[in-house]
């Protein structure tokens, strides 16, 4: 009998403390989220550009005109991840953001590795920034059967490379420029990182 009672008292300890390990796994196990979004603004001095902007950036807009005087900017694209603490984030697609003739689309991709938070409240920091896109570039034209100039096109690849990034909670930051093959516009990339609830 007092096997029988030792084994149920011990079997009732190991459940309360399997129960308590559990619980605790489970609140540290899920580690803090955060929304990115890199917001893809094309500047330019071109007249009748629209504006369709998010009003949160519109005081980095106000910047940049006093910086590099382009009186219009447009949003050309978003992208969006989620990443948890020293999480990875990785896209790839095509797009039509240097408008190109739709048979030679444009190929865009986001490396963000690492993110965990900074030595100060609200900030963060990504190990590696990453943002490359491959580009048509027609460098001639031959004939087809037809006697039609067909163009030759190579894709190139431009982007942007970062180490050890800073930026803070839902601050839309300035990352960093890149030049359009047009010579009319220039891309400016912008990221706004926000801790997401549960």
């Amino acid at each position: 009998m007092k096997q029988i009672k030792s084994l149920f008292v011990g079997i009732c300890v190991s459940v309360v403390l399997l129960v308590g390990a559990g619980a605790s796994f489970g609140q540290g196990a899920v580690e803090p989220s955060y929304e990115v979004s890199m917001h893809i603004l094309m500047g330019s001095d071109e007249s009748g550009t629209k504006s369709d902007i998010p009003s949160s950036l519109n005081p980095v807009t106000q910047q940049l005109r006093s910086k590099v005087g382009y009186s219009n900017f447009r949003l050309a694209g978003t992208i969006i991840g989620r990443m948890a603490n020293q999480g990875n984030f990785e896209y790839k697609s095509y797009s039509d953001l240097f408008g190109q003739d739709p048979k030679f689309r444009s190929f865009i991709e986001l490396t963000l590795r690492d993110l965990r938070p900074g030595a100060v409240d609200g900030a963060l920091k990504f190990d590696t920034l990453r943002f490359g896109a491959r580009i048509p570039i027609v460098t001639g034209y031959r004939k087809d059967d037809a006697g039609k100039e067909q163009p030759i096109v190579n894709y190139e690849q431009i982007g942007l490379t970062a180490g050890r990034v800073g930026v803070f909670e839902n601050t839309p930051t300035l990352l960093g420029t890149l030049d359009v093959p047009s010579g009319t516009e220039m891309i400016f990339l912008i990221m706004t990182v926000k801790p997401l609830d549960r």
